[in-house]
């Protein structure tokens, strides 16, 4: 009885890992990148945090920045440093995994000789629930149980979707700080 127990458990386990791993198709994909400069408004020595306010506004802040970075004690609030960001989209139909909605977050810092990075990744899975082919339309379910229709103009990728299929939403944005200017 054990035994059966155990494996049937496993199987379940291993099930579940290859709906997780199927095979997705990337429908779309796109991203951005520029370099601007921000000036430090804020920094913590002692605890390694730094606050930078972009031209347009924005502010970022950088808290307990690696102690490999090898120039922050340098930092000083005025100082002039440059941020490479970058922010980019995947749209991929994943066969047969409908029935998990759900929303995914990640972060993680990058660390280069002389700067600190954050990156941050988003990935929605949303369940197809009805494919209009005439109107080039699918349907889907997202994680908050709100229909969506998605115009889908390339009828290639609308012949391949099905319902019980998912359209995964995946969305990365990193931001990168360098205490000079020869990077």
């Amino acid at each position: 009885m054990k035994t059966s127990i155990l494996a049937l458990s496993l199987l379940a386990v291993l099930w579940q890992g290859a709906a997780v791993a199927a095979e997705q198709e990337l429908l779309l994909s796109e991203g951005v990148r520029n370099r601007v400069e921000a000036t430090v408004s804020a920094v913590d020595l002692r605890n390694r945090n730094v606050t930078l306010n972009l031209a347009d506004g924005q502010q970022l802040n950088f808290s307990n920045v690696d102690p490999r970075i090898s120039r922050f004690e340098n930092l000083a609030v005025g100082d002039k440093v440059m941020v490479a960001a970058g922010e980019s989209l995947a749209i991929s139909l994943s066969k047969g995994t409908a029935g998990v909605r759900r929303i995914e977050l990640s972060e993680a810092e990058d660390v280069l000789p002389n700067g600190a990075g954050v990156l941050k990744t988003r990935a929605t899975y949303n369940d197809i629930i009805a494919i209009d082919k005439t109107n080039g339309v699918v349907r889907a379910k997202n994680p908050d149980g709100k229909i969506v229709d998605i115009p889908v103009q390339n009828q290639e990728y609308l012949n391949k979707a099905a319902v019980g299929d998912q359209i995964v939403v995946l969305v990365r944005a990193s931001a990168t700080i360098w205490g000079n200017d020869t990077q």
